[in-house]
């Protein structure tokens, strides 16, 4: 079973209230590559801080330690599960963070979206993953704002332990090979112009963006437990496209 995020205190309130002015992410024009850029890390980040999830082993919930060993006998690549960002992210594929807020926290500060922006240009993938008790946070909502990140969580999603079916995969690297993915009680997505990767019913589950056009992608999933330990991943297509957000492989050829 789930377990309910902590009651905020009044300080921690006022911490995540607090809004670090908006960053600067264009590159000199003489920088910027065409295109995307690919990572060449073979190492992946399941990053816990700014409030982020990590469960209790009793439950699986928010525990990463069957997908970990998972990645490492299929592609050799470890997983660090870290509440620090630390000061280096050259090393890493994907950068998931875990529902950053559902447990309080604090607002990413300026320091933080640089790294996870240098890391992007570089080619590292930047996932958001969420849940349904925490589709409204400031916390999200602070980092893609002052990141200029265009699709948004937009505060609703399915009822909690409620599944779904996907009906709508987009053609993309994503999504390679995978036909059904089944969702427990996601968040939903406004995208705000940005491409959508997968819906159901009209609601969006998977968002990407690619701030400037190029570099790494940001992708929102409104979701997280099709990929810790309580076993979603089993379902239907859930682990390939679990593989498919840390390939990010550079030959993909739209179909």
């Amino acid at each position: 079973m789930k377990r309910a995020p902590v009651l905020l205190i009044l300080s921690a309130f006022a911490a995540a209230c607090e809004k670090p002015e908006p960053i600067d992410t264009s590159p000199p024009e003489d920088t910027a590559p065409e295109g995307p850029v690919y990572p060449t890390g073979d190492r992946i980040m399941l990053y816990t801080g700014n409030g982020g999830l990590e469960g209790a082993a009793s439950s699986g919930f928010g525990q990463y330690d069957d997908i970990d060993a998972h990645w490492k006998e299929k592609f050799g690549w470890n997983t660090d599960v870290r509440s620090s960002l630390g000061d280096d992210l050259s090393d890493y594929r994907m950068v998931g963070l875990m529902a950053p807020g559902i447990y309080s926290g604090s607002n990413f500060d300026v320091e933080q979206i640089e790294l996870l922006e240098g890391a992007r240009r570089h080619g590292t993938r930047i996932v958001i993953f969420n849940e349904v008790t925490n589709c409204d946070t400031n916390i999200i909502e602070n980092l893609l704002e002052n990141w200029g990140i265009r699709p948004r969580f937009n505060g609703e999603g399915a009822d909690e332990f409620q599944m779904l079916d996907t009906d709508f995969l987009a053609n993309d690297q994503m999504t390679d090979g995978v036909s059904e993915l089944r969702f427990s009680d996601p968040c939903f997505i406004d995208t705000n112009g940005a491409p959508y990767i997968v819906h159901n019913q009209g609601d969006h589950i998977v968002v990407k963006d690619q701030p400037l056009g190029w570099g790494g992608e940001v992708v929102l999933i409104g979701d997280l437990e099709f990929l810790d330990d309580t076993a979603n991943y089993d379902l239907g297509d859930n682990l390939l496209f679990a593989d498919r957000l840390v390939e990010v492989e550079p030959g993909y050829t739209a179909r």
